[in-house]
């Protein structure tokens, strides 16, 4: 049996009022999961960064890189030299 995603409005105007996003954001909807989609300064990311922001993601040389686990391994993430950074926040997972 197959079972879907049921987010609401409500949830994603959430998150997006959490990350400051605006309506500069999209959805993505993959077979198991939805993500809010967005860009951010590179100080903003760095915050993210610098508070553990879980189920948060930066494209960081093309990969997205998911900002918290380095921390629960006793490492970092470094950004490169870029003004610019494109961020996806996990919405709703199966």
């Amino acid at each position: 049996m197959s079972h879907g995603i049921l987010i609401t409005t409500e949830e994603i105007e959430e998150a997006a009022i959490v990350f400051n996003v605006g309506n500069d954001a999209h959805i993505e909807c993959l077979e198991n999961i939805v993500y809010l989609h967005w860009v951010e300064t590179k100080e903003k990311v760095q915050d993210l960064i610098d508070t553990f922001a879980e189920c948060v993601d930066v494209l960081i040389n093309d990969i997205w890189t998911d900002i918290y686990a380095p921390h629960e391994k006793g490492g970092k993430v470094v950004l490169p030299d870029e003004e610019y950074f494109c961020c996806r926040y996990i919405l709703a997972t199966i």
